[in-house]
């Protein structure tokens, strides 16, 4: 399922908005994920509960204290095995090459015999076979209704920010402490309501962070 929808969403993307501005990328991909939510939202009834199998139930082991899952284990591990893989691909195949053309320079690609649509459909089948695998080891440990699994994107997009989407490792890193955080941060009764922020507050001050230099040259 995940796949088909990347192929779909993917097939959009380069058929009508191939040549379309940063911008006008980001408003398409933000109105498709606001349809999707929409849509899934009408199909599960939103905030009911669902039960969700528990591919990897059990605890691995104890740290301070604390159970850690074999399901947090398996998903740190995967996304270290992912992020080592997707840096090798990317700077050490013919194809990951072509990838880093594209992202940069679609058009000198394409001119260059890259098969531009073909490819960037490819990866947005991938990214959704992977997101798939990854929710269904993470959805159990969430709360089991569609509307805060859907939100799982926005941690995501932080860690991406941290890295500035051109890391994969800082994101990872970036990924991981945020984890970490809202971990801890769910220990405490005064702010453990507000943990969901977080990730919005990460979002916010990388953001403010990266237009730093734009706003010196203007003060000048």
């Amino acid at each position: 399922g995940g796949t088909i929808a990347g192929v779909v969403i993917g097939f959009v993307m380069t058929t009508w908005f191939a040549e379309s501005a940063a911008s006008t990328k980001a408003a398409v991909t933000v109105a498709l994920l606001v349809g999707l939510i929409a849509i899934g939202l009408r199909l599960t009834g939103g905030q009911h509960p669902h039960v969700m199998p528990d591919l990897f139930p059990g605890s691995a082991f104890r740290l301070a204290g604390v159970e850690v899952t074999i399901a947090s284990v398996l998903t740190i591990g995967l996304a270290v095995l992912f992020t080592l893989l997707a840096d090798w691909f990317l700077n050490h195949t013919r194809t990951g090459l072509h990838l880093r053309a594209l992202s940069e320079r679609p058009m000198a690609a394409e001119l260059l015999g890259v098969r531009v649509k073909l490819l960037s459909i490819f990866v947005w089948a991938v990214t959704g076979s992977f997101t798939t695998f990854a929710l269904m080891i993470i959805a159990p440990q969430r709360s089991p209704n569609f509307m805060t699994l859907s939100l799982l994107v926005v941690p995501a997009l932080a860690a991406a920010l941290v890295g500035l989407f051109r890391s994969f490792w800082i994101a990872l890193a970036g990924g991981i402490v945020l984890g970490v955080v809202e971990g801890l941060a769910s220990g405490f009764d005064g702010i453990s309501q507000y943990r969901g922020a977080i990730p919005f507050l990460v979002i916010l001050g990388v953001l403010l962070w990266s237009q730093r230099g734009a706003r010196w040259d203007d003060a000048r």
